[in-house]
């Protein structure tokens, strides 16, 4: 994952990830092949979070940040991703 995000130069403003060590392990990664220069924000709210849960910790970290990436887990974030895409959520 991280190889594309930095072939395609995202490289996010704000990390954020869930408290959970596979989700740490992942966000630090990330982190360091992406060139993200900040410190990866550890969120409790994001294990096992519902898509409202997820946007709020979202607007909750975002500030001026134009790209946030979210390190969490499923059911909740490919929910999010199904509504913003406007699919119908599992």
């Amino acid at each position: 994952m991280w190889l594309v995000v930095a072939a395609l130069w995202l490289c996010p403003d704000v990390i954020v990830s869930s408290t959970a060590k596979r989700a740490r392990w992942t966000a630090d990664e990330v982190a360091q092949h992406a060139g993200y220069e900040g410190t990866v924000q550890l969120e409790r709210r994001l294990y096992l979070a519902s898509p409202d849960e997820i946007v709020d910790v979202v607007r909750a970290v975002a500030g001026a940040a134009r790209r946030v990436l979210v390190v969490g887990h499923n059911p909740g974030l490919e929910d999010l991703v199904a509504r913003l895409a406007g699919r119908p959520e599992t």
